[in-house]
Formats: C-alpha cells, sequence, structure tokens
C-alpha cells in the first residue's frame, strides 16, 4: 500500500516501463457493501493511470509543456464560431449535500469573511462573494487550471497569490499567479527561477511584507529534483531555493512572523535535506533541524523514529495565539506497522513529545492528509484523512465528525461505514473565519461544505460549482437525450438532458466511475463499471427514477484503471477489455446477472498487449459501426491490434505509430478499413489516420500543439469534421485533414476526456475539472482570419 507514487513529485520519475502496481485479483465489493479496501487501492490505481498517460514513452514532461502547447495553439491555430454551453453538473445530487468535483485549497479573505476563494484540482480558480452561496470561475483564461494553495496578505487583503499545479494527482502546474484585486483577475507572475513543472502544495505571505512569499515545491524536471522551500522578496516574480527536499507542508506562527517551519518528507534526492522538521528564524533564509523522524544524526531529540525504509508523511500547524505552540502530524511505519503519531512542541520547536493517534484514518496520506489548529483556540485541532477529526484537548484525543470510517485500535484497517457518514469522504483542505471560531470551511473530493457550528453539522457549497472530474461518457444512442458518465470519487452521473440545458444530474453508482455505454436495443438499459471493479447494469429510465444496479460481470485479472467498454450498434454485443477482450455471447438486452456462460474471449487468452512482464493493459476498443467482425484494441505502451473475424485472430498494427499511451480509436461509421488514433504524452505525432486496416498509419497532427489527444470523434452528421479532444480543449478538421482550428469560445483551456456525437450531431464533450458541455452550430464550417 505504501508504494511512492510521486504525488508530490513531477511525473518525470515514471520511465517507459509501466506501473508498478499489479491488478488486485480478490473479489470486488458489492455496491451495497463497498471495502475500504478496494477505494484505497482505487486511489493507488488512480493515480498511475493518470500519471502514466502522460509520461509513457518519452519517460518525461518537457519543461513548461502545457503554457507552450497553449501558446502554440494561440499562434498557429485559428479560432471556431462554434459556441461551447456548460451542461453541467451544478451541485451532483447526492445523500450528503450537493456535491462537485476535488478542491485542494481554501482561502478566505481576512478583510471580508465574505469574500472566498477555491482552488480546484483540474478546473481553476473560483471566487465567491457571499460566503459561497454562489462561485463564479476566475482564471479561466490562463492555460493552467490545477491549483494546489492559494493564501492573501493579511497586511494587504487585496493582494492574493496562488500556487500552481495538483499535489495530489500530480498534475503539472506553471508556478505563482497573483491577484491585486481580491481574485477578481489574475496574472502569472513568476518567472524561471522557480522551476517548472511543479507541483505547490503550500503558499504564504508573509505578516508584514506582502512582497515576501513562501512556497512549498515538489518539482522534477528529468532527473534533477528541485523540490524544496522556496522564497521571493519581490512579489513572486523571483525566487531563491532555500531547503532542498520534498518540502510537503508549511507553518507560520502569525504572532512571530519570522520563525516558519518547514517538513520535509522522505525521497529519493539523496542531496534532499533529511525527513523531519526544520525551522527558520530568519524569515526562510535558513533552516535549522528541530525534529528528526528518521533516525538520522543531527536534528534535535525526536520522541519517536520511523523507519529507515519508510515513506513518511508529515503536516505541520502553528498555533496563532500562543508563540511558541507549534504541532507536526507524522504517518509511517513503526515496526512494520502503520503509525500516527502526533508531535508537539510549546518552545518553538526546541523540544517535543509524542502522542499515539490510533484513531485517525491516515491510510492514505499521498492523497489526503491535513493538520490545522484553530486560530481562536490552541489546543483545538483538526486532522482531515478520509475523514476530519477534531480534538480540543492538545491531540490527547481527537473525534471523528464525519464518520466515513471507523478505527478500532488499528489505523491499518479501518472500517468503512457509507450508511452512517455526514460528508464526503477523502478531505484536503480546511480555512477558518474571521466571523468566528465555529465558521469553517472544507474542502474533499465532492467540494466545499461550511460548518457554522466548530464541525458538528455541515452545509454543501457545490450548487454553482461544476468541477466534476469525468473518466467517461454515453448517451441514449436513439436521441442523445439521456447521459451517463464515470467520474473521480463521485461515481456513475446520469442527467435527463435537453438540447440547450443544465439539469440536475444524479449518482446512479458509486466509488470512482469508469467506462458506461447504453444499450442500443434498449436504452433503458446502461452499463457501467466501478473503476478497477465489476461490470454493472444500471436499469432506469431518467432522473425521475430510482436507479437499481446489478453486477454483470468480474474480471479479476490485468486491467486497468478504467478499462474500455464497448457496444456494437447493430448487434449490441458487449465488448470488455483487460489484456485480452471478452465479448458477450448475447446481446446487452438479454444479459443476466453474473452469468459468466454469456460471455467469451474470442481470442481464447491472446494478449492483445505488450505483456504481462511490463504490465500492460487495454486502453480502448472500437468496433466498426458497419462491420462488427472488425475490431481495433490499443494499449497503455502503445500496442495496436486489429481483428477481422470478431476477436478470433489479431493482427499487430503499431507499425508506424510513436511508442505512446493509446487514448483513442474511432472507425469510419460506414468505412472499416478507415480508422483514427490518438496518443497520450509528448514528443510525437497525436492523432493519426488509416486507410487500410491499420496496416499504414498516417500523422494527420498537422498544426496541434505537443499535448495529449485523449479522444478523437469523426463526426457523421452535416460537416465532416474530426475533433480532438485535448489536455487544453477542443480542436478540429475538416475530413481528418492535417489543418485544426481551436474550438474554445464558452470553455476554458481544460481536460476533454471524451467526445460523443448525438443521433442529430449535437457534440457533448466530457471534461476532467469542469463538466460537460455542449457544442452549438458545431455544423458550420467556420474558418477565418484573426
Amino acid at each position: 500500500m505504501y508504494l511512492r507514487t510521486a504525488l508530490s513529485v513531477c511525473i518525470a520519475l515514471l520511465l517507459s516501463t509501466g506501473p508498478a502496481r499489479m491488478q488486485n485479483n480478490s473479489n470486488p465489493p458489492s455496491i451495497q457493501d463497498q471495502t475500504l479496501l478496494a477505494e484505497v487501492e482505487d486511489i493507488q490505481s488512480r493515480i498511475e493511470d493518470f500519471q502514466y498517460q502522460h509520461s509513457y514513452g518519452l519517460g518525461y514532461i518537457p519543461v513548461d509543456a502545457r503554457r507552450l502547447a497553449w501558446e502554440w495553439e494561440m499562434e498557429k491555430c485559428l479560432e471556431s464560431f462554434a459556441q461551447w454551453q456548460p451542461i453541467g453538473p451544478r451541485g451532483i445530487i447526492a445523500s450528503k449535500g450537493e456535491a462537485t468535483g476535488r478542491i485542494n485549497t481554501i482561502a478566505v479573505s481576512p478583510q471580508n469573511p465574505d469574500i472566498i476563494l477555491i482552488g480546484s484540482a483540474t478546473g481553476g480558480i473560483w471566487r465567491s462573494e457571499n460566503r459561497g452561496r454562489t462561485f463564479v470561475p476566475v482564471s479561466d483564461h490562463i492555460v493552467g487550471l490545477s491549483v494546489g494553495s492559494i493564501a492573501f496578505s493579511q497586511t494587504a487583503p487585496n493582494i492574493v497569490y496562488a500556487g500552481m499545479g495538483d499535489p495530489v494527482f500530480g498534475y503539472l502546474g506553471h508556478g505563482v499567479l497573483i491577484s491585486t484585486d481580491t481574485g477578481l483577475t489574475w496574472n502569472r507572475i513568476n518567472d524561471s527561477s522557480l522551476p517548472s513543472p511543479c507541483t505547490i502544495s503550500r503558499i504564504d505571505v508573509d505578516r508584514d511584507n506582502p512582497r515576501r512569499v513562501y512556497v512549498a515545491q515538489h518539482a522534477k524536471i528529468g532527473t534533477d529534483l528541485t523540490s524544496g522551500f522556496y522564497l521571493s522578496t519581490d512579489g513572486g516574480k523571483s525566487w531563491n531555493r532555500t531547503l532542498r527536499g520534498e518540502v510537503c507542508d508549511a507553518a507560520i506562527n502569525r504572532l512571530t512572523p519570522k520563525t516558519i517551519f518547514a517538513c520535509v518528507e522522505s525521497g529519493s534526492d539523496k542531496l534532499s535535506s533529511a525527513p523531519g522538521v526544520y525551522r527558520s528564524l530568519d524569515s526562510g533564509e535558513s533552516w535549522e533541524p528541530v525534529l528528526n523522524l528518521m533516525g538520522a544524526p543531527g536534528g534535535g531529540a525526536s520522541p519517536v523514529t520511523f523507519d529507515s525504509n519508510t515513506d513518511l508523511y508529515i503536516r505541520l500547524a502553528a498555533g496563532t495565539q500562543d508563540p511558541g505552540v507549534v504541532y507536526a502530524f507524522a504517518t509511517g511505519t513503526i515496526s512494520k506497522r502503520i503509525d500516527n503519531r502526533l508531535l508537539t512542541s510549546t518552545d518553538s520547536g526546541k523540544t517535543w513529545s509524542a502522542i499515539p493517534v490510533e484513531t485517525i484514518d491516515a491510510i492514505q496520506p499521498w492523497w489526503n492528509l491535513y493538520l490545522a489548529v484553530d486560530p481562536y483556540d490552541v489546543k483545538t485541532l483538526y486532522v482531515g484523512a478520509l475523514d476530519i477529526n477534531k480534538s480540543t484537548d492538545g491531540g490527547i484525543s481527537f473525534k471523528n465528525l464525519t464518520r466515513n470510517v471507523t478505527v478500532l485500535g488499528n489505523p491499518q484497517n479501518p472500517t468503512y461505514n457509507p450508511t452512517g457518514s455526514v460528508l464526503h469522504i477523502d478531505q484536503h483542505a480546511i480555512a477558518f473565519s474571521e466571523r468566528g471560531p465555529r465558521t469553517i470551511y472544507f474542502a474533499n473530493d465532492g467540494g466545499i461544505f461550511r460548518s457554522t457550528d466548530g464541525g458538528t453539522t455541515f452545509v454543501s457549497l457545490n450548487r454553482t460549482l461544476s468541477l466534476t472530474q469525468f473518466y467517461s461518457l454515453a448517451m441514449n444512442p436513439r436521441t442523445g437525450g439521456l447521459l451517463f458518465g464515470g467520474t473521480q470519487d463521485n461515481g456513475t452521473l446520469r442527467q435527463e438532458n435537453q438540447p440547450g440545458s443544465d439539469t440536475p444530474w444524479d449518482k446512479v453508482l458509486g466509488a470512482d466511475g469508469g467506462a458506461c455505454a447504453v444499450c442500443p436495443t434498449n436504452p433503458k438499459k446502461v452499463f457501467a463499471t466501478e473503476a478497477t471493479g465489476p461490470l454493472f447494469l444500471i436499469s432506469a429510465t431518467g432522473t425521475a427514477a430510482p436507479a437499481s444496479a446489478v453486477q454483470i460481470l468480474s474480471i479479476p485479472e490485468r486491467k486497468g484503471f478504467t478499462y474500455p467498454v464497448a457496444i456494437a450498434e447493430n448487434t449490441g454485443k458487449l465488448y470488455v477489455g483487460t489484456y485480452r477482450l471478452w465479448v458477450s455471447t448475447v446481446g446487452c438486452d438479454a444479459l443476466k446477472p453474473n452469468d459468466q456462460s454469456q460471455w467469451s474471449t474470442p481470442g481464447g487468452d491472446q494478449d492483445l498487449t505488450k505483456g504481462l512482464a511490463v504490465n500492460d493493459k487495454l486502453t480502448v476498443i472500437a468496433v466498426s459501426p458497419s462491420n462488427p467482425k472488425i475490431i481495433y484494441t490499443g494499449s497503455a505502451q502503445g500496442a495496436a491490434m486489429r481483428s477481422l473475424d470478431g476477436g478470433r485472430t489479431w493482427k499487430a498494427i503499431s507499425v508506424g505509430l510513436p511508442n505512446r499511451y493509446i487514448s483513442s480509436i474511432k472507425v469510419d461509421p460506414s468505412v472499416p478499413s478507415t480508422a483514427f488514433l490518438a496518443m497520450s504524452g509528448f514528443g510525437s505525432g497525436h492523432v493519426f489516420k488509416t486507410t487500410n486496416s491499420g496496416m499504414t498509419w498516417r500523422n494527420i497532427s498537422g498544426n496541434l500543439p505537443d499535448i495529449s489527444v485523449n479522444v478523437v470523434l469523426p463526426s457523421v452528421k452535416g460537416q465532416r469534421w474530426l475533433y480532438a479532444g485535448t489536455d487544453i480543449g477542443v480542436f478540429r478538421s475538416i475530413n481528418g485533414g492535417h489543418r485544426w482550428e481551436r474550438v474554445s469560445k464558452g470553455m476554458p483551456p481544460v481536460i476533454v476526456k471524451v467526445l460523443a456525437e448525438s443521433p442529430r450531431g449535437r457534440i457533448i464533450a466530457a471534461t476532467f475539472g469542469r463538466g460537460v458541455y455542449a457544442l452549438t452550430n458545431s455544423t458550420r464550417v467556420t474558418f477565418y482570419r484573426r
């Protein structure tokens, strides 16, 4: 479980050997009784899957890749007249309050507590002027939409800084943004002295000098570790690293602003500072170790020592009423057992005491972990892990406020209690209001919530937020009016969609939603997956009717996090991809729950990937709409295959393709020998076309920027557009030509994961961070000169 997943470092470490984690072969949980183990393992797979797509082949992400791709687009690609319209979800209907996508950071104005800023994982910065009742996006003009941390200046509260990059997924940012009007407008401020790409886990501002800014950054470029504590004295423009290592957090006591604490987690860089807590007495200019947690020489007396091979995670908090009080929460392995320790100092880090914390569920600290001290009471602490845990006695005891899990003496094996919980699982951020000690804002995988009674009750503030991270999307093939989509930690969602509408979405399946497909012969039946889990049948007509779900197929073998699912349009047969191809022997309307006799592997045990040795997995299945015997597959390590006999025999068709992650294949609806293929990663072509069933491929990337392409879609209605969904939005060309235009009006530069076309030619885009969009006047030819 405690493999170092490089959440806080650049994807550059992941070389072209495939993810280290193998597929779990245990029986998957049912809908009604999901186990916590499955939830944690999904998180590990989720991270590896996301990072691997962007690093495979080249081995790293080039410096400023996202920003450079955006600048290329602005220079080389003309813009379409076509307009995107958001269609939600805005506040997912859920049992624990309306939800949205993951939020990493919250900042409340010290001058006007009605002003709240939030930083989302992949959806940008949003601002509220009414205590969170409504939010609006304020950074959509900036290509970087992954936000790690936001901080107001205390003495000049009109000045706000944002540290970019997602410290959880590791989606890279491009430095630091600044606002001089309380977060209304933003601009990138840093120069190249702050290494890029990066993820910033903490940004803070000196109490007395708004131009003195601090950053805790994880960043890797190639093999050179450039993580550390960075200091700027000119308002965020230039930066100097004063502490080397995986600096994951920092804490400042507002009464003594020259004293700063920073923590270094265990990492692979041998030149890094030893894991533990460091103190600066000169506003971050120099550092001394004050708490050594790994047994290395120096660093003061430590009341606890973790194993030398432990992956150690640390968070910090400093009291604001007592200048000597500082807390550190550390979790790792002691004597081969996962243990949590709260370290406390009352003399500004000179001496420490340790308290075992056996009731906190910090079993996935790479994904969610924070420590905070109430600014009104130095004895009141909050630890965010799977749940929110609160102490009012300085950490001697904690109470679980949200009750998703129960820990009985062993934090390694908590019990999952979905029916007894009161808030979304996986906590990421906390912020206190100037209105008083009982008004607190909390952020997690489900968005932002407010408590006005110190965490006893919670109110959702997500009604106007559209931050959902979609992995998949499917629609009613007859009308296009019913949408289903798998999402990050918000399950599979459903919307009874009408053209141009933003009607509510509700949840029909839990956990991480994977691939889904609508039965063409009976659109009331929808097939959906829980990531790495089984395939379910969901039966429902629309959002007004409750959905019922039954397990159809479980395949405990090597497969991807969101493994591919497809349906043949003319036969209704279902296709599932692991390392091989599974096909239903009956149409989707006749499938029965858990009936293995209704499934076969036409090619036997033939591996359609590069094999078990490199842990490759299928990522895409494409069945010809006009001839279901013609099937294409693609894998995470660039293995393209084709069958002409329904999957019994296969031919490798990767010749002419770069060694990159295959993200999408689409077959021409009327000509099965013509297909389009898209690839993730960098440093290669991204869109390819074949007219001879894959015997040869032609690179048609043309003037597309060097950015991951996640999906291609040949339109069959009106103008014959070829659409490409990328990490910075949507592009299209006529008839698969080399000349591409950007289709960006109404949509920020967000990651587009899925494109679909309704029977009437309406294009739908599912994004990873900003929900779903519909394209208006999509068939019009709109090239023009600026």
